[in-house]
């Protein structure tokens, strides 16, 4: 809240992050909303459901991103 009592209003960027199954980029990506990180960067991890997916280094376009299954150690 503002000192003259108003909600002051925040905003959040946001990325796609389009989830693969496999170790390469496939067309039934799930996309997933994400925020980016206040670098504005994307996340280099993602847990989503439990299941940890890693970041590729080529961005997919404008705002979306490509991260693959971490496989398990």
């Amino acid at each position: 809240m503002s000192a003259t009592g108003s909600v002051d209003r925040v905003s959040i960027e946001t990325y796609i992050a389009l989830l693969h199954e496999g170790p390469t980029p496939t067309d039934d990506a799930e996309p997933v909303l994400c925020p980016l990180r206040p670098d504005g960067t994307p996340k280099p991890e993602i847990d989503h459901h439990g299941v940890v997916y890693q970041l590729l280094d080529t961005p997919t376009g404008p705002g979306a991103y490509d991260y693959i299954r971490r496989s398990a150690e």
